[in-house]
């Protein structure tokens, strides 16, 4: 991927791009589906290698560190004192609104949930959950629950789940309480269509979901963490430097895998995804502080590969098309590995991607990097017609160059046309152009002299017939030389 500094994307020059950014996919990641699978399952075409990489938010100067996407909206955490959030249109980019949670700071390490018309945000040390209007950020209501650091709320139909020195169940229209039951740590809750699971307190359990009734509990060592996952078959936590898998029904043990050389240390953010087949652990340092991926038969908990990182941090893994994305922290790489065979298919690091999971939507994977969210895929399919196929919208050469270099795009129709020129960090250089253009080959001679020598993208942002529904963006990776 790296390797191929002068790829170039075929765009929508005259109608609506094929990748619609309006897709249907929930956020399928550790907060944003009941069951936490970490599992991306209607996912089908996303694939390495990719040759689409872009900045998604590069005018932002910002501490990002937590996505959730659901329905054409990115809602965005913010480090920082306070914590902040922000509510962007994937389709125009547009920010929407922003907030921020009173008295937080620092990391924010809190995922935000959403519905069709809610947003459920809270922060570090922040005052408490806050209920906004998905579409403006209007405060709906909110409740004085404290520090939610790690502790995200699961969204089920009309209910929210959470724990703060106990497990709440409330109500998402106005944020009363249903019931709640005394369980302490720093856990995060995972629903079933029955039952709601917690772990903490050195123990596993099941509520009913809707009375919170105690099903069964279960000893479990974790003294304060707890991270639970589900899938149709049975419930998976961890324990020490073992993974246990357990009957949702009655909590007995159906089999318990030990990771070798490792004083488990779970991660309060969580470190498993499952999917039809397996399931992925990540450590985060063995007993030679590195980092490390571990994947099991999810039916029977047999080992079928591992994988061991350059430095330590190995953050919570997520499942696409049968791919397993992982981050290392300290490495800021982005790792994809077959999850049956363990291939490496994908280690990228363009960016300095940021210790947070991968978020899977509509066909691309996005990830938090320094001051922005990247935006990775396969070729954007498009819809131009046949005839008009050996078009390219936007090319650069010479490449890699120096001093003078040409960037040319060429328009099928008059379009709204901004072209911009980014480090490999994400920041703004140049705009080269910003205007209403008629069809045809333009040509832009740009000075590159006063760039340092290095990696930058040309991104050409164009908007056939002044339709913000057909928005079509596109990048060049290009190479500044002395």
């Amino acid at each position: 991927m790296k390797s191929n500094l002068t790829r170039i994307l075929i765009v929508c020059l005259t109608v609506l791009i094929g990748h619609d950014m309006t897709g249907q996919q929930q956020w399928p990641m550790a907060g944003g589906c009941k069951e936490r699978t970490s599992w991306a399952s209607e996912e089908d075409e996303l694939y390495p290698p990719f040759n689409h990489i872009s900045s998604f938010l590069p005018d932002y100067a910002l501490d990002f560190h937590s996505l959730s996407i659901l329905n054409n909206i990115m809602c965005a955490g913010i480090s920082g004192t306070p914590n902040k959030y922000y509510g962007i249109d994937m389709t125009t980019r547009d920010t929407l609104w922003s907030f921020a949670v009173p008295k937080s700071k620092s990391s924010v390490q809190f995922t935000a949930a959403q519905n069709d018309t809610l947003v459920f945000v809270g922060g570090h040390q922040g005052a408490g959950l806050f209920c906004l209007d998905r579409f403006t950020g209007e405060e709906k209501w909110f409740r004085p629950t404290g520090n939610l650091y790690t502790r995200n709320v699961i969204l089920d139909e009309d209910r929210l789940y959470f724990n703060i020195d106990s497990l709440y169940c409330i109500d998402a229209g106005n944020g009363d309480t249903i019931w709640t039951r005394p369980v302490v740590g720093q856990t995060t809750a995972a629903l079933d269509e029955s039952n709601c699971y917690v772990t903490g307190s050195g123990e596993t359990r099941a509520f009913n979901k809707l009375t919170g009734e105690k099903v069964w509990g279960k000893y479990n060592s974790n003294y304060f963490l707890g991270f639970n996952i589900l899938d149709e078959l049975n419930l998976y936590t961890c324990s020490n430097d073992s993974v246990i898998a357990r009957n949702k029904e009655d909590g007995g043990m159906v089999w318990g895998y030990r990771i070798p050389d490792v004083d488990f240390a779970e991660l309060t953010t969580g470190n498993m995804a499952v999917d039809d087949h397996v399931l992925a652990v990540s450590i985060w340092n063995n007993l030679d502080t590195l980092g490390q991926i571990y994947v099991l038969d999810k039916s029977t908990g047999d080992y079928k590969w591992h994988y061991t990182f350059g430095d330590e941090g190995a953050l919570t893994p997520t499942i696409a098309n049968h791919v397993v994305y992982v981050v290392s922290w300290r490495e800021q790489k982005l790792y994809g590995f077959d999850a049956d065979t363990g291939e490496l298919l994908l280690e990228e690091d363009s960016y300095g991607y940021k210790a947070e999971q991968p978020v899977v939507y509509n066909h691309m994977l996005y990830i938090v990097a320094a001051q922005a969210v990247i935006e990775l895929g396969n070729n954007i399919p498009s819809t131009i017609p046949p005839e008009m196929e050996h078009q390219t919208a936007l090319a650069i050469f010479p490449n890699p160059g120096a001093g003078l270099i040409t960037i040319e795009y060429m328009l099928a129709g008059t379009s709204t046309v901004s072209v911009t020129v980014f480090s490999l960090t994400g920041a703004r250089t140049d705009l080269l152009t910003e205007q209403v253009t008629e069809p045809g080959r333009h040509t832009i001679k740009y000075d590159s002299s006063r760039l340092l020598p290095g990696v930058y993208f040309c991104e050409a942002r164009i908007i056939p017939g002044n339709d913000p529904q057909k928005v079509c963006c596109q990048r060049v990776k290009f190479v500044v030389t002395r």
